[in-house]
């Protein structure tokens, strides 16, 4: 059952760990105004755990639903009233309200929403959408579809904005962004020398595999190999259910596989594809993890104590 319930001789019933809702204010033409601001305690419905948080980060593909006539005209959990015939969403733990992206990966249709409730409490369902945004999304008839959703920013309300209660660490530049930050800093050059007798090569000591990785990119772009295998870097993981979810799906993809690392101090398992034979492979291989919801795929040389040449 939903956190939402309806209103009893000014009281309002509430589910076990969900504070008080703050009830509506019509406006002038009769429609209600906005909700106020809410994050909340974690809270548990039939035997599971839901932990709201604040990630500005947000980003996570699942399985979406719709509901409607069931709760059409009941409050929301910020205390807006829900419209099966208006646009809105619900979500178990993201702050409300909420400005979000829903991609239906399915057939590529995408639209932007606010999600201003609670739910779904069924399985592993990621959203619940109004009867309005899953026809937008093509999925009315269907009853579920496999989206993506962002979060956007924090959406209009009363009272106080919530903090972020997740810290992401930076993402590390891409390759090309590498690639192009050492075009435009060029080595300094060196005088011209006097010739001398040719001489036998001094031998050189060849770099740890894990120091070579991680001088890639002070390296002019020149010296970095395009040949040679190379890694799909899909992400990393500090929660096991995300990790779980992004190996379910890229099962269809050549060789996922999870490796622990960790991340400012925290384990985590991160991501990876392949490795693929070369530049150009991992590159395609990037492109079909994107069209899967994995925006942020980045395509790195696999580690060599041997540099290929060019």
């Amino acid at each position: 059952m939903r956190l939402a319930r309806a209103a009893t001789a000014g009281l309002l019933l509430l589910a076990a760990a969900c504070s008080s809702r703050t009830p509506t204010v019509p406006d002038a033409d009769g429609a209600s105004t906005v909700g106020v601001y809410k994050l909340g305690a974690p809270y548990r419905i039939n035997g599971r755990l839901y932990v709201p948080e604040f990630d500005p980060n947000y980003d996570r593909v699942g399985i979406a639903s719709w509901y409607g006539d069931d709760f059409h005209g009941r409050p929301t959990a910020n205390g807006e009233v829900f419209d099966k015939d208006r646009i809105s969403a619900a979500h178990p733990t993201l702050p409300l309200p909420s400005r979000v992206r829903v991609t239906n990966l399915e057939n590529g249709k995408s639209i932007e929403l606010r999600v201003n409730d609670r739910g779904p409490f069924v399985d592993d369902r990621l959203i619940d959408l109004s009867r309005a945004a899953a026809r937008e999304l093509g999925f009315e008839e269907k009853g579920l579809a496999r989206v993506r959703v962002q979060f956007l920013a924090l959406d209009v309300a009363r009272g106080t904005p919530p903090e972020p209660t997740v810290r992401v660490a930076r993402p590390a530049p891409s390759e090309e962004r590498r690639e192009l930050a050492s075009r435009e800093v060029e080595p300094p050059r060196a005088p011209a020398a006097t010739p001398r007798p040719a001489e036998p090569p001094a031998a050189t000591a060849r770099p740890a595999a894990a120091v070579r990785l991680a001088s890639l990119a002070a390296e002019p772009a020149g010296a970095s190999c395009r040949l040679g295998p190379h890694w799909v870097q899909v992400g990393a993981f500090t929660e096991e259910a995300r990790w779980r979810a992004a190996m379910r799906t890229l099962a269809a993809l050549e060789r996922p596989r999870a490796e622990p690392v960790l991340i400012n101090g925290r384990a985590a398992l991160r991501v990876r594809l392949g490795p693929a034979a070369d530049r150009g492979e991992a590159l395609a291989l990037a492109e079909r993890a994107r069209r899967l919801g994995f925006t942020d795929a980045v395509v790195l040389p696999a580690a060599s104590e041997r540099v290929v040449s060019c």
